[in-house]
């Protein structure tokens, strides 16, 4: 009997003689095939791609906005997104900062409907720890085009704070999403 190169499956000649067990042998391998393929691409799965690492949303209105950062490990991504998605009023700025710093992250126009899928202003962050938190954060702002030094360690990067210009508000409802991408 002849058999495939890659697995040794059967393959019959019209004079071989058809057993049970050469059946059963030749599906383990398949199964067993299947299932390494299967637990492969898991694998990739976890390492590729974005993925979100959570959302966090003001609970009450004011001129700031502080969202903590020390549930991100740093030392597990290649890049980190923030998105920020403030609800304020008419002609607002919001400004996001790094930890308590001047550091500017981003510069964006308030959204004054809490709709999200109505929002044409969100504040998109990039940051590259590269797997490392001892690296040095510098944040690329997409709204503004703007690659900024944050002043910080990946490692003391712990929140980023919302504040919007005078005589306005960030409302309760102000987000912002952390994605991951490795």
């Amino acid at each position: 009997m002849n058999q495939t190169a890659n697995y040794q499956l059967c393959q019959w000649d019209p004079t071989d003689r058809i057993l049970m067990e050469d059946f059963n042998t030749d599906n383990s391998k398949i199964d067993a095939a299947l299932k390494a393929q299967a637990d492969t691409l898991e694998s990739l799965s976890q390492k590729a791609g974005g993925r979100l690492l959570g959302t966090l949303k003001a609970s009450a209105s004011g001129t700031t906005c502080e969202f903590r950062l020390d549930g991100v490990d740093w030392s597990a991504w290649r890049e980190v997104h923030l998105v920020a998605d403030p609800y304020t009023d008419s002609g607002a700025v919001v400004t996001v900062y790094a930890c308590g710093s001047n550091a500017v992250m981003c510069v964006l126009s308030g959204n004054t409907s809490a709709d999200r899928a109505q929002h044409a202003s969100l504040g998109h962050m990039v940051l590259y720890p590269l797997f490392d938190p001892r690296n040095r954060a510098t944040v690329i702002d997409l709204c503004e085009g703007e690659m900024r030094d944050v002043g910080y360690q990946f490692s003391n990067l712990t929140y980023v704070r919302m504040i919007v210009n005078n005589g306005h508000s960030l409302k309760a409802g102000t987000a912002l999403e952390i994605w991951g991408a490795k």
